[in-house]
C-alpha cells in the first residue's frame, strides 16, 4: 500500500542511487529513471490514483538523488571545472548521438566457419533474447494501460494474474530502461556491459511471471538461476576489489590526482607518460600553443593538458571527420592557426 511514509523511503532510496551515480554515472542514472517510471506507473494504475502524491515522491526520490551529485557539482564550481566538464559532457553526448552511433541489429552477425558457431549461436542468441525482453517489456507496460480503456485481449491466465502486480512492473521498466541504455553506441563494447543488468531484471520478472500459484509446488528454476548468477557475478567482483586493493597497496595500481581524471584508476607508467607529456607541451609550445590533438581521446587530453582546442573537433576516430573537416584542418595548419599536432605513433 502507498503510505505517506514512503516519503523518506524514497528520498533514502534515492539517495543511495545518488551515491551510484557519484561512482558510475550510467548505472545510477538507469536505476533513477526506472524508479522515476515506477512511480508513475504505480499510480496509473491504483485505484485511487493521486497526481499529487506521484509529485510528492517523485520529488522525495529526486531530492534524495542530487545529494552526492550536487556535492560532486559544488566541488567542480569550487574549483573552476564546471565549465570545462560541462563542456566535455556536452561535446561527448553530442558526438554519441551524431557521429558514434551503432544500430542494435548492426551487432548480427554470420558465422564464416565450422570453428565459429558456439560462439555465433552464443552471441546471436543473446541477442535475441535481450531484443524479446524489451518488446515483452513494452507490452507489460503498455496492456494494463490499453485493458483500463475496456478492450482486454487477454482475459484469463498468468499475463492477467501480474498485469495489476507494481513490484513486478518494477522490473519490467528497470529491464526497459537497462536496455535503452545501449543506445545510442550499441556496439557490442556497450551491450555486454549491459547484459547483467538486463539478465538480473529479466530473471526476477521470469520468476515473478511463471511462479506457482500454489505455494506447496516445487519452487521455480528462475529463482535460483538468478541467485546462483548474482552469487557468481558478486564473487567475481569481490575478487575483482580484492586483487585491487592487493595491487595499489604494492603500488602497481594508482589514482590519477588532477582534473579530470581525479580518482581515476590506472599504472604508474601511465601516470608518467601523461605527465611527461605535458611537461613536454609546456617546455616546447608554451601553455597558449595551438596544439591539435589527433587522438581518440583528445576531448579528455585537452583539459588534462591544459591546452585549448584550436578546432571544433574532440574525437578523432575513423570515420569521424570527413573530407570537409580534413580540408578546414589542413588550412588551418597551413595558416599557421595550429602550429603542432599530437599523435599516437604505432609501436613496431
Amino acid at each position: 500500500d502507498i503510505q505517506r511514509n514512503d516519503i523518506p523511503r524514497f528520498t533514502l532510496i534515492g539517495f543511495m542511487i545518488g551515491v551510484a551515480i557519484g561512482i558510475k554515472q550510467n548505472i545510477g542514472v538507469l536505476v533513477f529513471v526506472a524508479y522515476l517510471g515506477w512511480i508513475a506507473d504505480r499510480e496509473l494504475m491504483c485505484p485511487k490514483a493521486s497526481i499529487r502524491r506521484m509529485m510528492r515522491h517523485s520529488f522525495a526520490l529526486t531530492l534524495g538523488t542530487l545529494a552526492v551529485p550536487g556535492v560532486i557539482i559544488f566541488e567542480l564550481y569550487r574549483r573552476g571545472d564546471l565549465f570545462t566538464f560541462s563542456d566535455i559532457m556536452w561535446t561527448k553526448s553530442k558526438l554519441y548521438i551524431e557521429a558514434m552511433s551503432f544500430s542494435y541489429f548492426s551487432n548480427f552477425w554470420s558465422p564464416n566457419s565450422l570453428r565459429s558457431l558456439p560462439i555465433w549461436f552464443l552471441v546471436n542468441t543473446t541477442l535475441v533474447v535481450l531484443l524479446i525482453g524489451a518488446v515483452s517489456s513494452v507490452i507489460f507496460i503498455v496492456y494494463p494501460l490499453i485493458a483500463r480503456s475496456g478492450w482486454r485481449p487477454l482475459q484469463a491466465g498468468r499475463f492477467s494474474v501480474v498485469a495489476s502486480d507494481s513490484r513486478m512492473r518494477f522490473w519490467v521498466i528497470l529491464y526497459l530502461a537497462s536496455f535503452i541504455a545501449i543506445f545510442p553506441r550499441a556496439n557490442y563494447f556497450h551491450v555486454t556491459h549491459a547484459i547483467p543488468f538486463c539478465f538480473a531484471a529479466l530473471a526476477i520478472l521470469l520468476d515473478r511471471l511463471f511462479r506457482p500459484v500454489s505455494s506447496h509446488m516445487p519452487y521455480h528454476g528462475f529463482r535460483k538461476v538468478s541467485i546462483v548468477a548474482s552469487l557468481i557475478y558478486s564473487a567475481l567482483m569481490t575478487v575483482h576489489v580484492v586483487s585491487f586493493a592487493i595491487d595499489y597497496s604494492k603500488g602497481e595500481r594508482v589514482m590519477f590526482r588532477e582534473f579530470p581524471a581525479q580518482g581515476m584508476i590506472t599504472t604508474p607508467e601511465t601516470v608518467r607518460f601523461v605527465n611527461e607529456v605535458r611537461g613536454q607541451i609546456r617546455h616546447n609550445l608554451g601553455r597558449d600553443a595551438s596544439l591539435l590533438i589527433a587522438h581518440p581521446f583528445a576531448c579528455f587530453f585537452y583539459p588534462f593538458l591544459d591546452t585549448p582546442n584550436p578546432t571544433r573537433y574532440s574525437y578523432f576516430f575513423d570515420g569521424i571527420l570527413n573530407r570537409s573537416d580534413l580540408q578546414a584542418i589542413i588550412a588551418a595548419i597551413e595558416k599557421g592557426q595550429i602550429s603542432a599536432m599530437l599523435i599516437q605513433v604505432p609501436q613496431a
